[in-house]
């Protein structure tokens, strides 16, 4: 299944990283691609499955900054690098075990608590940690990973600033929505904000992470189907124990066993 939707997207992907370079030159603006959803309700679990790298995950305050993912395919070696968006990459270092790219993002989420003195669980939106990941057979692609939300006392506030800089009034910006299929998702906050932003119908993706959780397919679709998005509802199952009972939706939108 992974391959055929490669097949499908990975040249419109392709595409759009070679008209973003040629645009770039004109000053104008391409689209973004943002992941954003509640804190500990699947979000690194998502990106790992469409990045296939592990990224830094624990319940609790993990992300604390917005990170960038930029995929590349690679011309020979596999490698990475990491730094902060808008400096200068140093092609001198380079890292070759993908297994350490959790560990290096979390050493400079170190020095962004040290810089912007963050202390507890406090979140910024006043810097970007950029990873350029060059692998074979990946497509070319910008992925920004926001902080998760919770409603810790100041944190919220916080994460609501980074989503409305990232979300609000950016029209050229798709976001990919993850929710948990084990809550109510009517009342979460990030789906609040959705229906501030701009043209959101068209621009919200819906992806249910820890879908084994869902207790009544019928009543969570009712509930999506109440934002009324124009676009796909994506299924990921996180751990399943029994998958006999699992139910999927088919291209024709029916609920399939």
């Amino acid at each position: 299944m992974i391959e055929k939707l490669n097949l499908k997207i990975r040249p419109l992907l392709d595409i759009h990283e070679k008209l973003k370079d040629v645009l770039a030159l004109a000053n104008i603006k391409t689209p973004k691609i943002v992941t954003c959803g509640m804190q500990s309700h699947g979000k690194s679990s998502t990106l790992e499955s469409i990045t296939n790298i592990e990224l830094p995950s624990k319940s609790g305050t993990c992300t604390i900054c917005p990170i960038k993912i930029c995929l590349r395919e690679a011309k020979e070696k596999e490698y990475f690098k990491i730094k902060f968006e808008g400096e200068e990459l140093d092609d001198s270092i380079v890292y070759e075990n993908f297994k350490n790219i959790k560990d290096k993002i979390n050493e400079y989420q170190e020095i962004v608590k040290q810089k912007y003195n963050l202390k507890g669980k406090k979140i910024t939106k006043d810097t970007i940690i950029q990873v350029n990941v060059y692998k074979n057979n990946v497509p070319n692609l910008d992925l920004y990973d926001l902080p998760g939300v919770t409603h810790v006392d100041g944190i919220e506030e916080e994460a609501e600033e980074i989503y409305n800089s990232f979300l609000k009034n950016d029209e050229d910006t798709t976001v990919l929505l993850i929710l948990n299929g084990g809550d109510d998702l009517t009342n979460s906050s990030v789906t609040k904000w959705m229906k501030n932003a701009v043209n959101y119908k068209n621009r919200f993706i819906q992806v249910i992470a820890k879908s084994e959780q869902i207790k009544k397919f019928e009543d969570k679709f009712n509930e999506l189907k109440s934002f009324e998005l124009n676009t796909k509802l994506f299924l990921i199952i996180n751990k399943v124990k029994d998958d006999n009972n699992l139910k999927y939706l088919n291209d024709d939108n029916e609920i399939k066993k």
